[in-house]
């Protein structure tokens, strides 16, 4: 936990998806996570959904081990037909329930697979429609919905992006910012553009690095496909972007909502990712500037 002038705090938290292709109950990754010193545990759908039916002894493991869940993390697709829009809007239900369950206040929301430079205006209108309908529900129980700005979405540039919440214009809507996700697909994008552009929106953040594999095929593509080697993947301190800075810019903008760190490493074990991950955030320093407001 980072301690910023006028003590205001910076949370982070690491990701059960680093443990898609491994098996590895919950029990185990909140011990692990809690042990190496992170606030937070981002809960993957899948592994939410094995706990389904024990949610009191989740929560209960959760309080043990002095974990917050900030998020969880299904996938909606509001723009492929009208079945998946339908599914979609059923499965937020689920989850919606499930978060207030175990006191997650931030669902994470895709719009769909289909990016906004080449989505219709049917897609681009039931991708605004799909997360109003959610928003609302979501707003009975104080829970966010959270839109990952992510590749092959309708929130994969700074001007869709800001389009998409006018037009969604709910005030429990904001973004996961994802700042690797906006490089891939605008190579050369400068991070802390994305912040001056995104900040007021921004409710949660994903932290992770790569170096670009030779500019053919972006590191990060093809992270659910378990055989596929993914070069390219770095620590934070490590690739493309400098955390440094972003982590900094945030710190002097006052962010206080967690940062939650991803790790698609196949090749290195996850628990050593996030040894060495929480060890870069607590070498950052204190800026020597005071927040901003």
């Amino acid at each position: 936990m980072i301690q910023l002038l006028g003590g205001k705090l910076m949370k982070f938290s690491f990701c059960t998806i680093a443990w898609r292709h491994r098996t590895l109950k919950l029990d185990d990754m909140a011990y692990i996570i809690s042990l190496l010193g992170y606030e937070g545990i981002e809960i993957w759908s899948k592994h939410l959904f094995e706990y389904q039916a024990a949610l009191p002894a989740l929560k209960k493991l959760l309080n043990h081990s002095k974990l917050q869940v900030p998020m969880i993390t299904p996938y909606f697709d509001f723009t492929s037909s009208k079945k998946k829009w339908r599914d979609s809007v059923l499965e937020a239900e689920t989850f919606i329930h499930l978060a207030n369950e175990i006191d997650c206040r931030i669902i994470r929301c895709f719009t769909g697979r289909v990016g906004s430079e080449f989505a219709t205006q049917r897609e681009w209108e039931n991708g605004v429609e799909g997360i109003q309908v959610i928003a609302d529900k979501a707003a009975e129980f104080n829970i966010k919905i959270a839109i990952e700005t992510h590749v092959n979405t309708l929130a994969d540039r700074i001007e869709s992006i800001q389009k998409l919440l006018k037009d969604v214009n709910r005030p429990n809507v904001g973004l996961v910012l994802d700042f690797y996700n906006l490089y891939e697909n605008e190579k050369g994008m400068d991070p802390l553009l994305v912040i001056e552009k995104l900040y007021e929106h921004t409710i949660h953040v994903h932290a992770k690095n790569a170096e670009a594999n030779l500019g053919l095929i972006t590191p990060f593509n093809y992270v659910m496909e378990k055989d596929r080697a993914i070069l390219g993947i770095r620590n934070l301190a490590d690739g493309d972007l400098d955390y440094r800075a972003i982590l900094n810019e945030l710190n002097r903008r006052g962010y206080q909502g967690y940062v939650s760190i991803e790790c698609f490493e196949v090749n290195r074990n996850p628990i050593r990712v996030a040894i060495d991950e929480i060890k870069f955030l607590r070498e950052i320093k204190q800026p020597d500037f005071q927040p901003l407001g």
